[in-house]
């Protein structure tokens, strides 16, 4: 059972699929998927292209459309990641393992480690998703087309 979820523009609508992880990513990146009655009455006609990410048996998706960037209140303190970081977070977007991520930077799978981490905690989230989702919205990031 793959856990899929919907988010664009505060909407947000989780749903279900028999479909492994990987096929159904797949299907969804080439436009093979045929999209749930309940999303597509949601989204409207046209239905938008989307972009998806996997993460495990989780799949993220959200419209392909261009968005006004996130504007962030007055008072609340910048997310501030080094450069480092950045990377690593841009691996976790891309759907890499540790591994794959210390494999791409160069750097021993502890140090991503230590790495995700850091963003977790600098982030106030508890998942690699969560990480991922608030450093899209907060432009540190980019999810695969």
């Amino acid at each position: 059972m793959t856990q899929i979820v919907f988010i664009d523009e505060g909407l947000v609508i989780m749903l279900e699929s028999e479909l492994p992880a990987p096929a159904l990513a797949e299907a969804i990146g080439c436009g093979g998927w045929i999209m749930p009655a309940a999303l597509a009455a949601a989204l409207g006609q046209p239905a938008p292209r989307l972009r998806v990410v996997r993460l495990g048996r989780l799949v993220i998706i959200s419209s392909a459309e261009p968005h006004e960037p996130v504007e962030i209140p007055a008072g609340v303190p910048l997310l501030e990641l080094s450069p480092r970081q950045r990377q690593v977070l841009q691996g976790l977007a891309d759907s890499l393992t540790n591994k794959e991520i210390a494999a791409r930077l160069k750097l021993h799978p502890r140090t991503v480690e230590l790495h995700v981490s850091a963003i977790k905690h600098r982030f106030g989230t508890n998942s690699r998703m969560q990480s991922v989702l608030r450093g899209v919205a907060l432009g540190l990031c980019k999810l695969k087309a």
